[in-house]
């Protein structure tokens, strides 16, 4: 076996490389999901006050 000295043949480049990716699927996982809580509706002042709703009935 002969080794041949870095002189006698000029260092060729090396070839590109070509990196081809593909996704085929992706998972996600997520915590449980939080409970919708409903804000409580705003109190909202009556139309008529008791008084005014009787008076109106007799």
């Amino acid at each position: 076996m002969t080794r041949r000295a870095p002189s006698d043949s000029p260092a060729a480049p090396p070839p590109d490389t070509v990196v081809r990716v593909t996704i085929d699927r992706l998972v996600v996982h997520t915590g449980p999901a939080e409970p919708d809580v409903d804000a409580p509706a705003p109190r909202r002042r009556p139309r008529l006050g008791l008084d005014e709703y009787l008076g109106r009935r007799s």
